[in-house]
This record gives structure tokens, C-alpha cells and sequence, in this order.
């Protein structure tokens, strides 16, 4: 009777596990189909569109950039900045010969990219530049909205179960992903994870199949979402390589510049100026005198990218961008606290051994910015000059 029972049970276990073993099998052949296809007809012109969901908050496509040794520029509102300047329009060169893909959206900042590295195919050659802007740090929290609305739980759940990545990290993550999303409208499975995860090893252990599940199926999602972008850039010709000289560049770069600055002491795009500054002289004075750049929680989440990429064993080229001079004295910000904040976030790259591109002293540079934070002609040429030269 004993056998007979311990017979059924068997049964009917094994009648739960056989139909998910193979679902596990199919997902993973389906996944490996969608993945031969992209690797084969991936283009690196898919790398210069900005703010794509299916490219930005997938992996498929980004993972064809590190696989390519090409320049991965992941950075936030600054990327799509008009100007010819602009690294989209200066890669593949004489100098570096690699194409660039960009990733990043407004409110994309550090913990976001963290996770998205975390959730990458990466190694120790890989060519990455961070972009880490001042103004992520102006407020004691980050923008809670802009982080949901940027977070991808194929990335985290990728993440998750990368074995790269210890799990006093991923406690840390999932500490600031719970904080930053229990309140919103994404999925409870995110809510749920990170709950769990955050402190709790047991409980971790336990809902890991389940994140494993999960993000087979996000990740079949997103490669199949990627196709239509595939397609419509299967016959593009391979990026000409380009000439330049970037003497010369600096010189056309200020001789564009000239012509659409002329009407403002901020040296920004005039129309920007007109509709943003000039109405608003009175409201803007002295705005921002009273705020610390010194304890926000993106420092938090910078430290987290940090440690994540030593953990990974790569070594982002970290640019610390600075800020439009003129205007932030306007508004009160000064420059001591300025730079005590490009300092702070320059030592802490520093002593996990990563080079970094320090562009504090160019705050009053005429040209260097396009409006009063993101950067302009010859911001954006001196971080493409440096890039290239860093990425030979």
C-alpha cells in the first residue's frame, strides 16, 4: 500500500515537472533561433538611435555591441543634443575605428545602468563609457517616476541570476529597487523579487527558479521585439570609417556655435534661452542656494556601479561631466559645492581604478554647453576626442 502510494505521489510530481521541462526546453531553442538570427544580421547603425524601449531596456541588441568590441555610450537627456558634434555622428574614425552604440533616456541614471551592465554579456575588453551628470545629485532622492518609467524587469531579473555578481550586491540592488518601486504601477513580480532579495538569502534561493523562468520569457519577449529593427537596418551599408581632424572640428565646432549663441551672458542655444531663461530671470535667481550635492542617494547607487563593474571585471572609461558655469552661479549653486562634488565623484572612480574624464574646468567654456546642463559643441567634441583616442 506503502508503494502503491509513494508510486502515485511520484506521478504526479512527475506529471508537473515533465510538461515544465519541456516548456524550459522549447523557451531555450526558441531563444537560441531568435539570438543566431540577430547575431547574424545585427547592423551598427541599430547602436545610434536614442531612447528605443526594445534596445534600451533589452538586452538582445546591446549584447551585439559588446560582442562587436564596439563603444558602448551609455548616458541619459544629453545624448540626443542636435549639434554635428555629437560622438552618434563622429564614430567609426581614423583614430578609433568602432562603431558606437548609444543607451540612455532622460532619468536614466546610475542604479538603472548598473542594472543594465549586470544584466549584459560582458568582459573584461569591453569598451564602455559612463556619462555621470550633477544634477542627478541635487535632490536627497532620485526621481522615482523617471526610474519606473526607465526600469526593465528583463534586465533585473537578468541580473539577478548572473552568477558574476555576489549576492551582497544584489541585496543592495534589490534594497533600491523595492524602495524606488513599491509604490508604483510596474509589475508586483518586480515588487515581490526585490522584497525578498534584499534581505533575505533563503528567500532568494527559493524564488530563483521562478526569476529564471521569467526572464527566459522576457528575454524570448524582447528578442522577438527586436526583429522589426533587424530588419529595417538588414541591408544598411557598413559605417564609412571617417577623417578627422579635430583641430579642425574645434573651429567649425565654435563657428556653428557663434551663430545660434548671441543673445545671452549663459551662453546657451538662443532659442533655448528665450524660451526657458529669459522669462524666468526673477524665479531663478539664487534657486538653488540651498541645495547639497554631498548626501544624495544617488551617491548610493553611484557607489553600487561602481562596486558592480569592478565585480564584473570591467573598466568603464567614466566621464564626469561638468555644468554650465554662468548659469548654476546664477542660480545659487556655487561653485565651491560644485566642486566639491566633482571631486567626491572623481575619487570614488579613481580608487576602483578606473581612468576618468574630469570636465570641471571647461564650466565656463563658451560653446562647451548647448543649454544650461547638457552639453553642446564643443563638449560634446572634446568627450568624442577623448573617447576615440581612449578606445583606439
Amino acid at each position: 500500500m506503502k508503494n502503491s502510494e509513494k508510486n502515485k505521489t511520484l506521478k504526479n510530481i512527475m506529471t508537473i515537472i515533465i510538461p515544465i521541462i519541456f516548456f524550459i526546453i522549447i523557451l531555450i531553442g526558441i531563444n537560441k533561433y531568435f539570438s543566431n538570427y540577430i547575431e547574424d544580421n545585427y547592423k551598427p547603425g541599430i547602436g545610434s538611435i536614442y531612447s528605443n524601449e526594445v534596445k534600451d531596456k533589452g538586452i538582445s541588441l546591446l549584447n551585439e555591441t559588446l560582442k562587436s568590441n564596439d563603444i558602448l555610450l551609455m548616458g541619459s537627456s544629453e545624448l540626443p543634443v542636435p549639434v554635428d558634434q555629437n560622438p552618434r555622428n563622429l564614430f567609426p574614425n581614423n583614430i578609433s575605428p568602432k562603431n558606437l552604440t548609444i543607451t540612455g533616456a532622460p532619468h536614466v541614471q546610475s542604479l538603472l545602468n548598473a542594472i543594465k551592465l549586470g544584466a549584459l554579456e560582458t568582459n573584461p575588453n569591453n569598451n564602455i563609457t559612463i556619462i555621470i551628470s550633477l544634477q542627478w545629485f541635487m535632490t536627497e532622492e532620485i526621481d522615482i517616476d523617471g526610474f519606473n518609467s526607465n526600469f526593465s524587469e528583463l534586465q533585473y531579473c537578468k541580473l539577478m541570476n548572473n552568477k558574476k555578481i555576489s549576492t551582497e550586491l544584489k541585496q543592495r540592488i534589490s534594497g533600491r529597487v523595492y524602495e524606488l518601486t513599491k509604490d508604483s504601477q510596474l509589475s508586483s513580480n518586480v515588487k515581490v523579487y526585490s522584497k525578498l532579495m534584499k534581505n533575505d538569502r533563503l528567500a532568494g534561493k527559493v524564488i530563483n527558479p521562478f526569476i529564471f523562468l521569467k526572464e527566459k520569457g522576457l528575454y524570448l519577449k524582447n528578442s522577438y521585439e527586436s526583429l522589426p529593427l533587424i530588419n529595417d537596418h538588414k541591408d544598411s551599408n557598413k559605417k564609412e570609417i571617417l577623417n578627422l581632424d579635430f583641430n579642425q572640428l574645434e573651429i567649425v565646432a565654435e563657428e556653428q556655435a557663434k551663430k545660434l549663441v548671441t543673445s545671452n551672458n549663459f551662453f546657451t542655444e538662443d532659442e533655448y534661452y528665450e524660451k526657458n531663461i529669459a522669462p524666468n530671470l526673477e524665479t531663478i535667481k539664487n534657486m538653488y542656494q540651498n541645495v547639497d550635492l554631498q548626501n544624495s542617494k544617488e551617491f548610493q547607487d553611484y557607489l553600487i556601479l561602481l562596486d558592480l563593474c569592478s565585480e564584473l571585471g570591467i573598466k568603464p572609461y567614466i566621464v564626469i561631466v561638468s555644468t554650465n558655469g554662468y548659469y548654476y552661479d546664477y542660480t545659487g549653486l556655487s561653485k565651491d559645492k560644485r566642486y566639491s562634488y566633482y571631486d567626491k565623484a572623481i575619487n570614488m572612480a579613481k580608487e576602483h581604478d578606473f581612468q576618468v574624464l574630469d570636465l570641471k574646468d571647461y564650466e565656463y567654456e563658451k560653446y562647451f554647453y548647448y543649454d544650461v546642463m547638457h552639453l553642446g559643441w564643443k563638449g560634446w567634441l572634446k568627450i568624442s576626442e577623448e573617447m576615440a583616442r581612449y578606445f583606439k
